[in-house]
Parts: C-alpha cells; structure tokens; sequence
C-alpha cells in the first residue's frame, strides 16, 4: 500500500515537471526555437511592393530577442527591406561614395502576344519602388518616370530610339547620367497545365563612363510574391517604346550640341589626368569643304596664316613683332592681291567668307568648340583652365586656321601653331572636326599635350539621317 503511494506521488511528480517543461509537440517533430533555430518562412518580407508591407519579426529565437532597438549606423546607407535589399544597398553605397545623377529606366519585357520588346505596369513599378528605397537610402540626383522621359526628349531623341536593351548606355550617356539601372521582367512558363511558372527579373545597375557594373540582381521568383508583383503587368503605363512610341524627328544643330557635351564628359573622363592643372586651348570646330568656292576660301586661308606667322616671328629688321603689331603691319600680297595691312588682308576675306555663305559654318565651328570648353569645364572645375581670348580677330583667326587644317592629315597640327600656342602659356590643345565617313560623318576630337607631343583622339558617330544637312553645310 505504501509502494502504491508512493508510486502515485512520484507519478504526479512527473506529470507536473512535464506540464512545466515546454510546448507540446509530437512524435520526433522538432520546436521551433528550442530543437532548431528560428528560419522564417519563404517569402515572409511581404510583396515587396512597398515597405510597410513587411514583417516587424526580426528572425530572432523569443529567449535572446531583446526590447532596445538597435541603433542606427552612423555614415552608411539605411538598409532596405525590399526584396530587393541587397541591390538596393549596393547601389547605394556607390551613389553615397561617388554622387552623380541616376537614371533609372523601366524594366523591359517581352510581349505575351507580339513577342515584341516593350515596357509594361511590372517593369514601370520595379522602376518606381527602386527609385522610392535608393531615396530613403538618402541617395538624390534620381531621374526616373516623367523626368526621364522628358531628358531624353531633350537630348534630341524620343522613345521611339529605344528598342533594345542596349540602347540603355547610349541614352543615359546623352542625358549625362553617371549611373544606369536597367533590366528585364518575364514571366518563364515551365508546365502551362501544371501551373509550373516564375517570374524573372533581372535588374543592373551599370556606372555610365566606363560600363563597371556597380550591383545585379538576378532571380526566379515563385509563389505568393511572384503573383503579387505579376499583377502589375495588367496596370497600365505611360511608357511607350520601340514601335509602340510616336515618331520623334531629331534637329542636326541639337545633336551637335549634344554630340559635344557627350564628347567632353568622354574626354573629361579618359583624360583628366592630362588636363588637371592645364592651361587648355579649345580650337573652334573645322568644317570641311573640299571643293568649290569653299575649297579657294580655304586655300586663302592657308596662305594668309604662312604670311601672318612669317610677319609675326621677324620683321624687317629681325626683330620679332607682337600679335597687334602684326595685324597694322604691311603691305601684304595674299594669293597674288595685295593689301595694305594683315586687318585689311582679314576684312577682305570676311567678305569673301559671308559672299561664300559660309558665316552659318564659322558661327557654329565657334559654338560648338564653346560647348566642349564648357562641358569638360563642367566636369572637371577648377581642375582645368581653359585659354580664352576676348578679341575677335583672334577668334576669326583660329577659324581659318581651323578650316586650313581640316584638308590635312587627322594627327597634323603646324609647329608653327604649338609654339604660338605654347608662347601664350598653352599647355593642351584642343581640335574638332567634322569629317565624313561613309554614307555619314563623324566629329573626331584630338587632345594634343603641346609639351610631349602625344596626342589621344575621341570620336562621335553622326547617324546617317543627318547625312543631306551635313553635306550641305560641309560645302561638298
């Protein structure tokens, strides 16, 4: 009887440690939390659609998790909760380090039906929410929906030019962009009647000068976050590409101008190194002409710059003149006329410059070597001094000899010019040209270091639909 008790006393015992021991589980099942560490379940960050959908639960097992926030990092990026994250970080942290505008375009799909490149509500939203979390990341300088549609009308080019992935690089460099994000949305069907599909994005962001690709984000996304961002497809979007955009017809003079900013943000880039504490000369642009009244313009124009440079190094009594002294100095015998002085000499040819037509060449050869100065000084500052001259004879001179040098070799630039350039404190030179190629032109751009000789060219395709108001304005 006593052994019963007891029995029962100690069976009591057990049943009461046991009620205290933990939750109930059943056979061989683990707990969460106490047989295994807390894993949150697939997909538990929400759709990914906006922030506030994610969970508070930080993953943390309920013995260690602790009241007292966290406190915030000092001098780095907020970390974001999208899905999304990772890439959203990175991007980040480049765009903190090294600021610059970001231009972030829509995500490119394949049409269901037409199986053409377009852009629908998913690749608009991926855009969007990109651009919402690089901003809470404390990122600025981001150019995406209306904005970036109107920079890239602005850059003489309308969506319709957008065909293709790659044209991404090209448009961003006209818009001067320093970074891109791009990519793709597709829905990958695996078995249709087994309703065995995914949702592929992939999402870049590439850094614009050198193409260095800054973060990527490449995934399969399957269940309840792959439906809720599939049901952005069926939104609608004001983004209209390729075919599907209304035809844009480009100006030639806007896409000089444009062809020049694109070539000083190129040579800014390549060639800081040999412009930083330089004094740099920027030629005005040589527009050749080859044949016609434009061909003896330019013969004349050699000839007077021998004479000029002869009449500027000695004198009559070998002594050496100045530049003012040069122009009221003659008489002057310039292709078998004669001129009372080097001014004369130069009025003469201004007539036969504008009897030409050719005054709308020399006014945009000046502003077009005005917008390179200024876009190389835009992106190095007061790590580059540009050579100006405030007179206008000067000016007009580096026209003609500008126009003598465009019928010589690309790498000619006269020794006489590098010592004149060189006596004026010059240090870089800076030529343009417009020169044909093809059924088309090209704008060729030489940096020559007048101290070692060498020389690094940049050039800029100009696409053939140009190629009729080129030809008329080249004179050929």
């Amino acid at each position: 009887m006593v052994a019963s008790k007891n029995t029962f006393v100690l069976l009591i015992g057990l049943a009461a440690l046991w009620g205290c021991s933990g939750p109930e589980r059943a056979p061989h099942q683990p707990i969460t939390g106490v047989d295994r560490p807390y894993d949150p379940p697939p997909e538990s960050r929400g759709s990914g659609s906006s922030t506030e959908d994610v969970d508070d639960d930080d993953g943390s097992p309920p013995a260690v998790r602790s009241n007292t926030p966290e406190p915030e990092p000092v001098d780095e990026p907020r970390r974001s909760k999208h899905f999304l994250g990772s890439f959203i970080d990175e991007v980040a942290l480049a765009a903190l380090d090294a600021p610059g505008n970001i231009a972030i375009f829509p995500a490119m799909a394949r049409d269901e039906v037409t199986s053409r490149t377009t852009v629908n509500g998913l690749g608009d939203h991926l855009a969007e929410t990109t651009a919402t979390e690089l901003e809470l990341a404390g990122v600025s300088g981001i150019v995406h929906g209306s904005q970036l549609i109107n920079d890239i009308l602005a850059t003489n080019r309308g969506l319709d030019s957008w065909r293709a992935l790659n044209d991404v690089y090209w448009i961003a460099e006209r818009i001067g962009a320093r970074y891109a994000i791009f990519g793709t949305a597709n829905r990958q069907t695996f078995d249709r009647l087994a309703r065995d599909e995914a949702l592929e994005i992939v999402w870049r962001c590439i850094r614009v000068d050198d193409r260095h690709v800054v973060a990527t984000y490449r995934r399969e996304l399957k269940g309840d976050l792959s439906r809720e961002l599939y049901r952005y497809t069926k939104t609608e979007t004001s983004w209209r590409i390729g075919e599907d955009a209304e035809p844009f017809q480009p100006s030639l003079d806007a896409e000089l101008r444009i062809a020049m900013r694109v070539l000083g943000q190129r040579i800014a880039f390549e060639h800081a190194a040999k412009l930083s504490g330089k004094r740099t000369q920027v030629d005005p642009m040589a527009i050749a002409a080859n044949r016609g009244e434009r061909a003896e313009l330019q013969a004349w124009a050699a000839a007077f710059q021998r004479a000029f440079d002869q009449a500027e190094r000695r004198a009559d009594d070998g002594s050496v003149l100045n530049r003012d002294a040069v122009w009221s100095s003659g008489p002057v015998t310039i292709q078998g006329t004669e001129h009372a002085t080097f001014l004369a000499a130069l009025d003469a040819f201004e007539q036969k410059n504008a009897a030409a037509g050719a005054s709308r060449t020399a006014s945009l050869s000046k502003d077009l070597s005005s917008l390179l100065g200024a876009s190389l000084q835009g992106q190095l500052g007061d790590r580059i001094t540009l050579v100006s001259d405030d007179s206008e004879r000067q000016r007009l001179l580096q026209v003609i000899r500008s126009d003598a040098a465009a019928a010589q070799q690309d790498d000619a630039v006269d020794p006489t010019t590098i010592a004149m350039l060189s006596a004026e404190g010059a240090e870089v030179l800076i030529t343009s040209a417009l020169r044909p190629i093809a059924d088309s032109y090209r704008i060729e751009v030489v940096v020559t270091d007048l101290t070692t000789g060498s020389k690094s060219i940049e050039d800029f395709p100009i696409e053939p639909q140009f190629s009729a108001e080129l030809l008329a304005l080249a004179g050929r």
